[in-house]
């Protein structure tokens, strides 16, 4: 099973993640990502709406991020393309882990 990476980034802080997680795919990665956010916005949503989670794939390529500001109860979030993503889920591509 590919692994995936989750970095959350609340405001100029990054919070890298050292140890992915396996998931069937990139579909099953945003849902998880999706949730990680709803958990973290649960009663702090005005400290938490700029946030978001960049899901990085086992080279720790970024894939795409989840904005907590898209989130609702109703429907899932829209997932961002890569393109000019810095590196969040690692450093200088790798990252420490």
């Amino acid at each position: 099973m590919p692994l995936f990476y989750f970095a959350l980034k609340a405001g100029l802080q990054t919070i890298p993640d050292a140890e992915g997680q396996e998931l069937v795919d990139e579909a099953a990665a945003q849902l998880h990502a999706i949730a990680v956010a709803g958990e973290l916005m649960r009663h702090r949503e005005s400290v938490s709406h700029s946030w978001r989670i960049q899901v990085c794939d086992d080279y720790l390529e970024p894939l795409f991020e989840v904005f907590f500001g898209e989130i609702d109860e109703t429907s899932s979030s829209r997932a961002v393309a890569p393109e000019g993503l810095d590196r969040g889920c690692g450093t200088n591509g790798r990252g420490a882990r």
